[in-house]
């Protein structure tokens, strides 16, 4: 879409005027919390076709603060009651070679104000998919400011691709990025649900991250998740709701790749998966309707 780099001035200038924590001259100025909050917006609307005014509106109140050094939420997090931002000090103050990239942290801020709604922001409307919401949010803000050598969501982000690639290649109305924009949690569960999603997998994503971020490591708890995840994706194509070659090779690609979990099965769970997967590949290859073989056969690959 085309930007209107004047407007979008007019509009921060008009914000940072009633923030006292803000100053509207400093918009320009290379490295100013003014400036990358000007560069976000161009950047943001370069990629998405998204309505800004939530943004402005919640910039004339918005708070900045450090990120409590007892609170359990990573290092970034956002209040969408009390319309407050918070980023760890860790991250700010001793990250010389800049590995949780800062501008990502801040671009986060920005879009979990951007997208917020009464007590949530995103998809964050539906607690199930809570966890994926925090991975969506590190995700868009990638898109904008780059990724982060560190980060709290990597596990969820594996699963929110996987999950991504199923919505796509089911036809479903909604992927992860139109519902967190479009805060739309609800649908978002409904169609997860419909593709084999239960509840309690999502539960348990949800468990996953809250136990990482008290400090609690459960890497096995995470190959379990993925093979769950796995088994569904493997069940559509064996039923053919998912077809085509495609569809699995960008599966594959996206499955989790880290040599540490090979101590609790991780290397296991993908290994099984990618010959599991290879096994429907050669057979749509050939043009032969895979509901003539044994699906338990392909699931148990998968398993």
């Amino acid at each position: 879409m085309k930007i209107d780099i004047n407007d979008v001035k007019q509009r921060l200038i008009e914000s940072f005027k009633t923030n006292p924590i803000f100053n509207e001259n400093n918009i320009g100025i290379d490295n100013t919390p003014e400036d990358k909050i000007f560069g976000f917006i161009l950047k943001f609307q370069e990629i998405f076709n998204f309505n800004l005014d939530n943004l402005y509106e919640k910039l004339k109140t918005l708070k900045l603060e450090p990120l409590s050094v007892y609170s359990n939420n990573g290092v970034v997090s956002y209040d969408a009651n009390e319309n407050v931002g918070s980023i760890s000090l860790i991250a700010l103050k001793n990250d010389e070679e800049n590995k949780y990239n800062v501008d990502n942290l801040f671009s986060q801020i920005l879009l979990m104000t951007a997208t917020s709604n009464g007590n949530h922001y995103g998809f964050g409307n539906e607690r199930l998919l809570d966890s994926l919401n925090k991975a969506c949010t590190y995700m868009i803000a990638s898109y904008i400011s780059g990724s982060s050598e560190n980060n709290y969501t990597e596990e969820e982000l594996t699963f929110l691709n996987l999950l991504d690639i199923t919505l796509t290649y089911t036809n479903s109305k909604i992927d992860f990025v139109t519902a967190y924009l479009s805060g739309n949690g609800k649908l978002l569960k409904e169609v997860l649900n419909r593709v084999g999603i239960t509840d309690d997998i999502l539960n348990e994503i949800n468990y996953l991250q809250e136990a990482k971020l008290n400090g609690v490591h459960i890497p096995d708890r995470f190959a379990s998740i993925e093979n769950k995840i796995n088994r569904n994706f493997a069940l559509l194509v064996s039923n053919r709701v998912i077809k085509g070659i495609d569809p699995i090779n960008k599966y594959k690609s996206r499955l989790f790749n880290d040599k540490v979990l090979g101590t609790v099965g991780a290397d296991k769970v993908r290994s099984a998966m990618e010959k599991a997967l290879d096994y429907v590949a050669k057979k749509q290859n050939n043009i032969v309707n895979i509901n003539d073989y044994n699906k338990g056969n392909v699931m148990q690959k998968a398993a």
